[in-house]
């Protein structure tokens, strides 16, 4: 994965106006890093891979598409579901006060995949709907 110090610049700018209102001072202060996104974007310093990493984390964007533009934005979308749900249910079972056997985990692990799907197409229909709404009922 190679480092495109423009397509990262365009990335961030647009992290900046769909997830910050546009305001470069909430993306600094999420990510811990005073005046950042202007040094970034002035092209005065270069980000450090603890920045890279905190951007990641803070706003769930995919590393490979914040330094390449290759991918989807969001980490989520370049997880399938099934991978989604073990981690899901490894993160509930680390947090759970009883411990898990290996088929109580796969048993959490199959309902969390049949949620998803279950979510996944209610997420579809309803941005389906709204983009009817914006659309004017064309399609």
């Amino acid at each position: 994965m190679a480092f495109d110090k423009k397509i990262f610049m365009e990335n961030v700018e647009r992290i900046i106006k769909e997830r910050c209102s546009n305001k470069k001072k909430i993306f600094n202060k999420a990510i811990g890093q005073r005046d950042a996104a202007t040094r970034w974007l002035k092209e005065t310093e270069v980000p450090s891979f603890k920045a890279i990493i905190k951007i990641c984390e803070v706003y769930d964007v995919d590393i490979g598409w914040l330094l390449t533009g290759k991918g989807e934005m969001s980490r989520l979308d370049n997880i399938l579901p099934f991978d989604y749900a073990i981690k899901l249910a490894d993160e509930i079972i680390a947090e759970a006060p009883i411990d898990f056997n290996a088929a109580q985990r796969e048993g959490l692990i199959q309902i969390l995949r049949e949620e998803l799907s279950k979510r996944d197409g209610e997420i579809k229909g309803k941005a389906k709907n709204w983009l009817a709404v914006m659309s004017g009922g064309k399609k």
